[in-house]
């Protein structure tokens, strides 16, 4: 969905945020392309549970994330969240140079801003040809595959 900005575009701007204690919150990073930023949010206020042999991420909070923009997408017409559901209206505002974002997240996030409404519409496009594709081409069963690794 995003590979025409991640292409085209370079990184902008990385923060690590901790929480008044010091401990790991978020890391947000951008990639700032001629049509489009990308921003992402990393929840890093994770643990690792090495019973499961996993991170075990807090329930979603309330954030309010600051993105420093680049000159042509400081008076961008848009800002929404993207994830494999599509895409989300989210709050936002620009102020002086810098995009800020309220939302309730967990995990991560990634944000798009553009001057063009068309962009949406192509992110879109994009991922419908990703599940039309993942439709007609499925992925065997588990039983399937386990019959195919015996032979």
């Amino acid at each position: 969905m995003l590979e025409p900005f991640l292409l085209e575009g370079d990184a902008y701007q990385f923060e690590r945020r901790l929480t008044p204690d010091g401990m790991p919150d978020w890391d947000l990073a951008s990639i700032a392309a001629p049509t489009a930023a990308v921003l992402f949010a990393n929840d890093t206020a994770y643990v690792a549970d090495a019973t499961e042999n996993v991170f075990k991420f807090g329930e979603p909070r309330a954030v309010a994330f600051s993105f420093k923009l680049p000159p042509w997408l400081r008076e961008a017409r848009s800002i929404y969240r993207v994830d494999a559901d599509g895409a989300h209206d989210i709050q936002w505002v620009i102020k002086d140079d810098h995009a800020i974002i309220n939302d309730t997240r967990s995990r991560d996030a990634i944000y798009i801003v553009a001057n063009d409404d068309s962009i949406r519409t192509a992110i879109l496009q994009r991922r419908q040809i990703a599940l039309n594709h993942e439709a007609a081409h499925p992925l065997p069963d588990i039983n399937t595959l386990q019959s195919l690794l015996k032979k």
